[in-house]
Order: C-alpha cells, then structure tokens, then sequence
C-alpha cells in the first residue's frame, strides 16, 4: 500500500492556562505538505501535496505554475545535475537509480510568468508581470534502502484535529494507549508563572528544567505565530519548527512562512559552532564568532562563495564560486568545466591590478598614467603576446593598434625627451628622431622605402662562411649577356622609370638572391665589382701589350735612325 499523505488541516488549540501558544499538528512522511493560509479562510488550502511511494515520488501543487527544478543530494555529497521536472510532478527511482543513503532535495516551482532581463548595465532581473503563486521552493528528506524509498511505519493518531474554525470544542487525543479528555482553558487576564513552564504530552509531574523557563515537550514540537488581523494590517503567519515530522526525516530548527508554504531559515543538526553570528557592531561571522569585517567566513580549506544561476526562469543555468586558499584567491566557472579565469596568487605585489576611477588600468602601480599602464621598479616591466596553440602554423595578427586617424607610437629613452616615433596612416609607415622635423625612414604602402641616410648591410667576414674568390671574368661574360630593361612597379604606375635587370635573370645567370623574385643591394654591388675587376684585368692586359708594342715601335724607330746616319 503507498503511504498517501493528505495535506494537514490545523486549528489553534491553547495547551495550557500558562500560555496561550498555538501548536501546529503535523502529520508527514519523509517529504513535507506545506499550506498556505490567507486570513477569514476556512480550513488551510494546501499548496503542495507530497506523496511517497516505494519508487517514486510525487507533488501535487494546488496552484498553477511553470516548470519545476528538482535538485537532489546525498548526505555529504554534492548535489546531483538539476532534473526539469514536467507535470505531473514526479521522481522515478527506475527512471533514476540513487544509492542507499539519506538525501535532501530542493523542489522549485517556476513562476507562471517568468522574469525578463533588462538591458541596462545592471543586468538586473525584473518581473514581466505580478508573479503568480508559483516560484517557491520546497525541500525535504528521504531515505533509499535496497533500491526503493524508506517508508515511514503507520503512526497512530496524536489527536483527531477537525476543520481550522477557531473554536474551544474538545479534541480526544490518543497516548500510549489511553484515551484521555481533556479541556481547554481560557484565561481572561494576565497569568504570571515564577516558575517554569512545559507543555506538550510528555511533560512529567516533577519536571527537571534546568536552565529552561519554557519547554515544548513531546514528538512533535512547533510554535505558531497567527496573526488575526485583516488587511491591510500584516498578518502573516510563522511556525517555529523543530525536525521534521516523520520517521527519518532531519533534525533541524527551522522558521516557516506558513502563508508562503516556505522555509526561508533553516538549522541543520551538526552544524558547526558559530554557523552563524552576528557580533554587537553588525558584522556577521560565518563559523566564527570574532568576525573581523562586515561578513567574515573561516573555513579549514578554500572559504568560498557560489553563485548560481537556475534555469527556473528560462535563463541559462550557470554557476560561479568565488574563493581563496594558501594557492591562490580564485573565480571558478563551475558550469564551463570549472576553468579558473581570474586567479591571484599569494605575494602578489601592491597594485598588481588596479583601475582608476577614470577607468585607467594600471599594473603595478595605483596611479595609471593612461589607459593602460604597466610599471616595474625593478627593471622586469617586459610584455608577452605567447600563442602556444598546438594546431598547425599559421599566421595571426597577435598585436593590433586602430585609430580614426593617424597612429603613433613612442620608444622614449627613461623619462627624458629622447624617443623615436614611430607614425602610420593609410598610406605610409615612418620612423623620425624626437626632435627632428623629417623622417629617417619611410615606407610607402606599394613597398618603397625611403632612407634619408645610409643603408647598410652586414658584410663583415665574421658573418660569412664558404668564403671562396669569385670567377670574375665568368661574371663579366654573364653581365655582358645580361638583359637591361626600362620598367615601372605595378604598386605605382605613376612613378618614375628605373633602370636595370630582372631578378630571374639574375638569379638564373648567377644563382645569388633568396628569390628569383628579389635582387638584394649587396649582390647588385658585388656584380658590379666583378664586372669592374674584370675589365679592370682585361685592360691591364691591353696597356701591357700596348706599352710591348711601343717598345717594339721605339726599337724600330731607332734602327731606321741609325740605318740613315751611315748611309750618309
């Protein structure tokens, strides 16, 4: 047989002529029957019916609402991923198989016109409309063993409770056995007790107080507070509960919003000491009872705080912690497989990160100079752009600079006026020395480049190897061969002619150059030389035959002088 539990129908009973205190009566199974009450109503109307059986679990809201969240927890576990729940409302141990073990879940209705998000940079929540009387969450206990829920045992009557109407009649009530009548007793004027007081069905004639002025005793202990205003005066109603009702279920003193069937506070038994503390200037001790600052939470390992974002409203479930230990102070993105995007570690010195109140970040100093500035006194102020993607090569723009306008850049030597600068426009990039008025470098956006003083080359022997003398009258025969042409660069047709060879060419002829398609300075230079030694060498040779045949000539000049002086 499923144990079918009913929703509680409760009525002030006065317990004694000590006081007047109104008891709530309940009845419950592993799970709790919350109601809700409205003043001038007749019996209690439930808002939500719990109902156990063997395998399953179900609710029965008495109001409308939009879906539910169910999140469930083992005892000293962490909770289980959230199950959307649709209606009906239930949970299926064969849908979702739990261990053995004691668990406490959280029930929470959507409410029937679920929130939008504003667009303002609060990112605030607002209510599209009233909230309907979905939206609560509900929680409660229950047991698996071998498989199935734990069923409480029948539990004979208390007492029979009738409709909530308020009124003095006789309840019969059943104890251990025996059927006692008992009265009410109203008392109209003060009553002044010196002593102390209990009640409940198993206070004992010769009660041992202790310390107690007032005790609440028997299997079932609950103080109501039922205010009888109408409206517009307050008149919500409280329960202080302690533990729950049924066999099994938790041990905790908890306060109830009976009109709003919630338990907004709640004290688990085996909570540490100072769970909670409130110090004489406001500031709040979590598991302290020193609290240093307004909210002051010590923890043997890693303090943290986690704020979660449900999908009851439609929204995106995500879920951050925020916390710290001897490693590092971290944020923690629960929901994106825990990553840490923000951690500061130990030691780490003044101002590591600071932003002005002009929104200036500054990185190791308190006073950024711009909007972002980077200081070290210790000459280790360096930046680096590392892009360690192990996917394949590729080219990637890993520092960009964007303006509406030209861009400059600075390299300034200490704080003093020496610095180069460095421009950029649409058209042309440019270096110039503080001070000077004209660039010393400039590169046009077809790819020429404008040098305002020498350009050199690094030529020395000590940057060389596989040093050998070039076949200069192999480089003259080449050069000789070599095409000339008259040509303009496609990046600018409006530009002047130049003169020379092709690079393929070149390097076809001579196998110098990184490229068939470029021609560096120094080989140009160095075919010049070779061309210039060459006819050089070829030259020599022809003064040398020349001078020979000169003083051939000289000789034969001289023999014909000679050859007419004795003829004479």
């Amino acid at each position: 047989m499923p144990y079918h539990h009913t929703p509680l129908q409760c009525r002030q009973q006065p317990r004694a002529a000590a006081l007047l205190m109104a008891t709530a009566l309940a009845a419950s199974l592993l799970c709790q029957s919350v109601q809700a009450q409205q003043p001038g109503d007749g019996p209690a109307a439930a808002a939500i019916t719990a109902r156990l059986l063997a395998q399953r679990l179900e609710w029965t809201p008495a109001a409308p609402h939009g879906r539910a969240v169910l999140r469930i927890a083992r005892d000293g576990e962490a909770p289980r991923q959230d199950i959307v729940l649709r209606s009906p409302l239930v949970f299926s141990l064969q849908d979702t198989p739990l261990p053995d073990g004691r668990y406490t879940y959280e029930l929470t209705l959507a409410p029937t016109t679920s929130a939008v998000r504003t667009d303002d940079a609060t990112a605030a929540l607002v209510p599209a409309a009233p909230v309907g009387p979905g939206g609560a969450m509900f929680s409660g206990n229950v047991s698996v063993a071998g498989g199935a829920f734990v069923l409480p045992p029948d539990v004979p009557p208390r007492g029979e409770v009738g409709a909530a109407d308020n009124s003095s009649a006789t309840a019969p009530t059943t104890r251990a056995g025996t059927r006692m009548s008992t009265k009410d007793q109203v008392v109209a004027d003060d009553h002044i007790v010196q002593g102390s007081v209990c009640t409940g069905f198993d206070c004992v004639n010769g009660e041992g107080f202790g310390d107690d002025t007032l005790r609440l005793k028997e299997n079932n202990t609950r103080i109501g507070f039922w205010d009888t205003r109408i409206a517009p005066f307050p008149n919500n109603r409280w329960t202080l509960v302690a533990n729950d009702s049924a066999s099994g279920g938790a041990s905790f003193m908890g306060i109830e919003d009976v009109t709003g069937a919630k338990f907004p506070a709640r004290w688990q038994a085996g909570a540490p000491a100072n769970s909670l503390y409130v110090d004489p200037q406001g500031r709040v001790g979590i598991r302290t009872a020193v609290p240093v600052l307004d909210l002051h939470v010590v923890s043997n390992d890693t303090p943290g705080l986690r704020q979660e974002q449900s999908n009851v409203s439609g929204f995106t479930a995500q879920t951050w912690d925020i916390a710290g230990n001897e490693a590092n102070f971290f944020v923690r993105d629960v929901t994106g497989g825990s990553r840490l995007p923000l951690r500061i570690r130990p030691g780490a010195p003044h101002s590591s990160l600071d932003i002005a109140g002009n929104g200036n970040v500054g990185m190791g100093t308190p006073r950024p100079q711009a909007s972002l500035n980077l200081r070290r006194a210790d000459g280790s102020g360096t930046l680096l752009v590392d892009n360690t993607t192990t996917a394949a090569s590729a080219a990637r723009v890993q520092m960009e600079l964007q303006n509406n306008g030209a861009i400059a850049a600075r390299l300034a030597h200490g704080t003093g006026t020496a610095y180069w600068t460095q421009h950029a426009t649409g058209s042309a990039f440019s270096l110039a020395p503080s001070g000077s008025g004209s660039n010393a470098l400039s590169m046009q956006a077809g790819g020429g480049l404008v040098v305002a003083g020498t350009l050199s080359q690094g030529s020395s022997r000590t940057l060389k190897h596989d040093i050998s003398p070039a076949p200069v009258h192999t480089v003259l025969g080449e050069v000789l061969n070599l095409p000339l042409y008259a040509w303009r660069y496609l990046s600018d047709l409006n530009a002047s002619l130049h003169l020379g060879p092709m690079a393929e060419d070149v390097h076809h002829r001579f196998k110098v150059g990184a490229s068939p398609q470029t021609l560096a300075p120094s080989d140009v230079a160095g075919l010049a030389a070779a061309t210039v030694q060459a006819l050089h060498q070829k030259l020599a040779a022809k003064d040398e035959e020349l001078l020979a045949l000169a003083e051939r000539l000289s000789a034969l000049e001289r023999q014909l002088e000679r050859n007419r002086g004795g003829a004479r």
